[in-house]
């Protein structure tokens, strides 16, 4: 052993000599985690030499240290490590939010999260925060001399999105050990280099790369196993220890006993000691939707922001429990980013009385409803919003600037509920007893929701399935219908040729106001093209509230309501709009034409409340006169059960003779067609029974007419 000493103020270490100083920074500083322990710095973009003399006849050096690292590490920042010349490390950090970390490859190229691999993390990086590494290294090495160049690449200045920037940085190493290692006969092939002991906190991933100096073994041969190790731990393929540790687990010591060896049937081990610090503090609570309706929201990532970690998720009953660290502040965010379908709860409905609110004529009435209101983040709630909301309801767009959702604690008590723009977004703890408190709860709040009407998500509906008619308690109900048109010669609305536009009527009949309406209309895109829509019985329908997001695919949404905040009175008119196609000459002389359940599903409502509904499916036909409606009129319809023996069985409906395409899906995005099959007519179904793949996580089932 040549050195294993912390280093102390009073003098240079007795193992070796610091030279080539840059700055006039004093050498010894107390470090940031350790209070009056003391490192060597704090350096900035500089280097320095400790040489080692005299050293006893070996084969091998081992060196590790404690890496301290202060202030705003980014792109760019790197440590380097040379012994005698040679670059054993080479690598970049970052104590920051961009993730473009290195360590722990030592090669540098790959990018992980911030503060990977870091022992110990504290403070605000932005603004002198900090982070510790435990480095190690095996060195082949025979010189009765050594020098060790440390180096912080860490310029004053940065540049960053076309900018520069001050970039004040600065570093230390602690815990320095170099160590001999005696000559090897070469007979191991390989040498494992020592593995230090570690602490680490509850719940935070830890990882540490095995180091190996590789003889006339392939590395690619070497196998890698824990022989010790406690529940949850693993080591990969390419030698890389990875841990989270559990609640459970908080306050335990446990041994790991490491075993390398290769196919001729040499072994190495290296054991070492991991501490689990915390479990002793824990917060729990739960995520409601703001709307009390027995609504919990799952999947709610809740995390600790003094800690670098992807926290925990909240479970299907919106309950989350998360161990904290052992001591400081703790402050907790709840963040999501998804939903399923993204515009779940947000409906033309919430844009009237938006639209109401911001003419005076109904104020919202909770301060969640005016958050939820603003979803542009303008602390206001104004037309603005509107135009943002319709984008999504109408599927041209998929999210805010501000994201899909807000949070706010259950307790927070609004100084002006009309004016809420200042409540918390997360929990914020100076300190926290032993033990686990709970009751720590949130709510929810999707944006653009006005009404409350969200719902956990179940089952996707099928994007092309027919809209399914509402039952409404104590509202009258009323018939959405499509036309059913005979285009022929001599008609001068719909003259009867292949390329020029069939015009086909949508009515509601039954219903003598309507305050807004919303809806997808759907067609086979092979028979005909897009031509446009217009308003008949809506007043104002213009190009903003109608979606080709997906005209490709013969499917146009629909969205709009009245600009006065006031329902529209029909007056028995019934005819809302026109829909126009273009028959695609030669293909086909029939189409039909439905209403579709996603991307906008339907909806109705009289300004106040939603509308029943029932639905009628429509049809044009070219030159004929007289005889049934064209194949195709029927409603496609896909049905899932699951089935014993891991199966699934899906029952789909459609038009006789059309061409149905099953396609699944594991996130709504992207969709794969998986069989074809012929549809019956006459609400006839065609069973399907298909083997669950355990590899591919099929969330989502789907029936197009192709």
């Amino acid at each position: 052993m040549v050195s294993n000493s912390p280093f102390r103020p009073s003098s240079l270490p007795p193992y070796g000599q610091v030279t080539n100083r840059v700055s006039g920074n004093p050498p010894y500083v107390n470090r940031p985690d350790l209070g009056q322990n003391q490192m060597l710095g704090r350096l900035e973009d500089e280097s320095f030499v400790l040489n080692f003399r005299e050293l006893p006849e070996h084969g091998k050096v081992q060196v590790s240290f404690d890496l301290v690292l202060m202030g705003p590490v980014t792109l760019g920042n790197r440590f380097v490590l040379q012994a005698d010349g040679l670059t054993l490390d080479d690598t970049g950090f970052d104590n920051g939010i961009m993730n473009v970390q290195e360590f722990p490859s030592v090669a540098g190229g790959t990018r992980f999260a911030s503060f990977t691999g870091a022992r110990r993390v504290g403070g605000d990086s932005t603004a002198g925060g900090y982070s510790v590494y435990r480095l190690g290294y095996l060195v082949e090495h025979t010189n009765a001399a050594l020098a060790l160049r440390f180096s912080g690449r860490f310029p004053h200045q940065i540049s960053m999105f076309g900018f520069m920037l001050q970039n004040h940085v600065t570093w230390g190493i602690d815990n320095l050990r170099v160590a001999t290692v005696a000559a090897s006969d070469g007979a191991a092939g390989f040498e494992v280099a020592m593995i230090p002991d570690a602490t680490v906190p509850v719940s935070q991933p830890w990882q540490h790369q095995v180091g190996v100096v590789w003889g006339g073994v392939n590395r690619s041969e070497v196998r890698f196993e824990l022989s010790r190790k406690p529940d949850g731990m693993s080591i990969t393929s390419a030698g890389v220890i990875q841990w989270t540790p559990s609640l459970q687990q908080g306050g335990s010591s446990n041994q790991v006993q490491v075993v390398v060896s290769d196919p001729a049937g040499r072994r190495m081990s290296r054991t070492f000691a991991i501490l689990v610090n915390g479990g002793q503090r824990v917060v729990a609570g739960k995520i409601d939707y703001y709307a009390g309706n027995k609504n919990s929201v799952a999947g709610v990532r809740v995390r600790i922001a003094e800690r670098p970690d992807d926290g925990v998720a909240s479970g299907v009953d919106g309950a989350y429990s998360i161990g904290v660290p052992e001591s400081g502040s703790v402050t907790l965010t709840p963040s999501l980013t998804t939903d399923v379908p993204v515009a779940n709860g947000v409906t033309t409905a919430d844009i009237t009385l938006i639209r109401r609110h911001v003419l005076g004529i109904t104020p919202l009435d909770s301060a969640y409803k005016v958050l939820a209101g603003d979803v542009n983040g303008s602390d206001t709630v104004t037309t603005a919003d509107i135009t943002l909301i319709r984008r999504l309801i109408l599927g041209t767009a998929t999210n805010f600037s501000t994201g899909l959702w807000r949070f706010v604690p259950s307790d927070e008590a609004f100084s002006d509920p009309t004016k809420p723009w200042t409540a918390s977004r997360m929990r914020r703890y100076a300190s926290l007893a032993a033990g686990t408190l709970s009751g720590q709860d949130f709510k929810a709040i999707k944006l653009g929701d006005v009404n409350g009407s969200w719902k956990a998500p179940t089952v996707a509906p099928s994007s092309t399935g027919t809209a399914k008619s509402k039952a409404v308690l104590g509202k009258t109900q009323g018939r959405l219908s499509i036309g059913k048109v005979r285009a022929m010669a001599g008609n001068p609305s719909n003259p009867g040729h292949p390329g020029k536009p069939v015009s086909i009527p949508v009515t509601l009949d039954g219903v003598d106001r309507l305050g807004s309406l919303q809806l997808t209309l759907s067609w086979n895109p092979t028979t005909a093209s897009y031509a446009g829509v217009t308003g008949v019985g809506l007043a104002n329908l213009g190009p903003e509230h109608v979606g080709l997001a997906r005209v490709s695919e013969g499917l146009v949404s629909l969205s709009w309501d009245s600009p006065t905040g006031l329902p529209v009175d029909l007056q028995g008119a019934g005819e809302l709009l026109r829909l126009d196609l273009v028959p695609k000459a030669g293909l086909a002389t029939s189409g039909a034409i439905n209403v579709a359940a996603q991307p906008t599903g339907l909806e109705l409502t009289d300004g106040q409340s939603e509308v029943a509904a029932t639905v009628s499916p429509g049809w044009w036909v070219i030159g004929s006169e007289s005889g049934e409606a064209p194949s195709g009129t029927e409603s496609v319809s896909l049905r899932i059960t699951p089935a014993p023996g891991g199966t699934i069985r899906l029952e789909a409906t459609g038009p006789s003779g059309a061409t149905l395409a099953l396609e699944a899906s594991a996130d709504l995005t992207t969709w794969t067609e998986t069989q074809r099959i012929t549809g019956q007519g006459n609400g006839t179904p065609v069973k399907v029974t298909l083997q669950a793949d355990p590899n591919v996580q099929t969330k989502f089932w789907r029936v197009r007419v192709r």
